[in-house]
């Protein structure tokens, strides 16, 4: 086992950013993360991420040096606080379900990013049983847009058409979030 947690990433965010905005504050704490994320390898095979993400706990390594990135890449945007806040929460939150739903992660599922995704529209949906106000759910569904399109033009949920959004050409038509998240 490892000594990551979700505090492990909370502290880092708010280390990375000076502050974390109340409603993300909460996102991280209700959002259901796998037993498996915290000790899983950042590549299932070994063939694409480096050494550093390899190994028991290497996905949560590869996840902190991705928040670490999108901090770098948010001054380069001009990115507002609670853009920076809600990149570097999609960020931590973005490969939390790289194995699916399985108990044992052995290959990287396809659609792990709308898994993820999905637990954050779930709580925007239920956005008054966590005790916030409505535009939180708006704050949430930022966060949910960098991780569900954080793989760029892999992202599964992409049309084919829609590429030359995508393109690092054209990436001025992408949102800041979705530039922060998708290096």
């Amino acid at each position: 086992m490892t000594n990551y947690s979700k505090q492990t990433l909370i502290d880092n965010i708010a280390e990375l950013t000076g502050t974390i905005h109340t409603d993300l504050q909460i996102l991280l704490v209700e959002y259901p993360i796998p037993e498996q994320f915290w000790v899983a390898p950042a590549s299932m095979s070994g063939r694409y991420h480096p050494q550093l993400s390899l190994g028991v706990g290497g996905l949560v390594r590869h996840t902190l040096m991705v928040m670490w990135w999108v901090t770098r890449w948010a001054r380069f945007v001009d990115a507002t606080p609670l853009e920076t806040q809600c990149a570097v929460v999609a960020a931590a939150l973005h490969d939390t379900y790289k194995g699916g739903w399985a108990d044992e992660w052995t290959t990287t599922v396809p659609e792990h990013p709308l898994i993820a995704a999905g637990q954050v529209e779930k709580l925007a949906r239920n956005i008054d049983k966590l005790g916030l106000p409505d535009e939180a759910a708006t704050t949430f569904r930022k966060v949910k847009c960098g991780i569900k399109t954080h793989m760029g033009v892999w992202s599964p949920d992409i049309n084919v058409l829609d590429y030359e959004t995508y393109n690092p050409e054209h990436i001025g038509s992408m949102n800041k979030i979705q530039k922060m998240v998708a290096l």
